[in-house]
């Protein structure tokens, strides 16, 4: 799903294909996955952006 090098920005969209994806499905059961999927993709780009911040916030 996700690769170490994958920065906030991509997770973010890879999350937003994701909803897109589940909107269209309805009431699809796979769409819920599909949510769930985005939903740890944008926990993810958060968790690594706070990461960023704490670096760029050190002194040098």
């Amino acid at each position: 799903m996700t690769s170490p090098t994958d920065s906030p920005e991509e997770l973010l969209t890879k999350a937003g294909t994701c909803r897109r994806i589940a909107e269209g499905m309805g009431a699809d059961p796979l769409a819920r996955n599909l949510i769930e999927i985005a939903e740890d993709y944008e926990a993810r780009a958060a968790e690594l952006q706070g990461v960023i911040t704490v670096i760029a916030d050190q002194p040098a």
